[in-house]
């Protein structure tokens, strides 16, 4: 019980974090919303991720990981075109990618590993961006 208490606090940081970093004064009106609907799904699915491990669900937790790499493919996912940034979003795709082997294999400790992997990844990507924005 104690690795999912963790483990829940982990998604309430990548929530907040999400909810705190998308104010960015360097995108557009258009682009921000862009952004927005395409961070309210990696929330959406990320705590679908969350809940699956949670419940030892291997087949939500390789479903969650599908659709967060899917999402990850999509063009409004980069929001900003730089090195660093690519390397967060593998780093992220890794991660999930993690989580999903893990799952096929009913390995749920692989998956919760994966899982804090792809929330660490999202925590160090949006940290990082805001850096960028305060040295503007």
């Amino acid at each position: 019980m104690k690795g999912v208490r963790r483990i829940s606090v982990l998604g309430l940081m990548v929530s907040l974090t999400v909810i705190l970093v998308w104010g960015s004064r360097w995108l557009d009106a258009k682009e921000k919303k862009k952004v927005n609907v395409v961070m309210k799904k990696k929330l959406k699915y990320a705590q679908a991720a969350l809940k699956a491990v949670a419940r030892q669900d291997f087949g939500e937790i390789s479903g969650a990981a599908a659709s967060l790499t899917a999402l990850s493919h999509q063009g409004d996912w980069q929001v900003v075109k730089h090195e660093q940034y690519l390397t967060y979003s593998n780093d992220f795709r890794r991660a999930v990618a993690a989580m999903s082997t893990a799952a096929k294999s009913k390995n749920i400790d692989g998956a919760a590993l994966g899982y804090v992997q792809m929330t660490l990844s999202c925590v160090n990507c949006h940290k990082w961006i805001r850096e960028v924005r305060k040295t503007e």
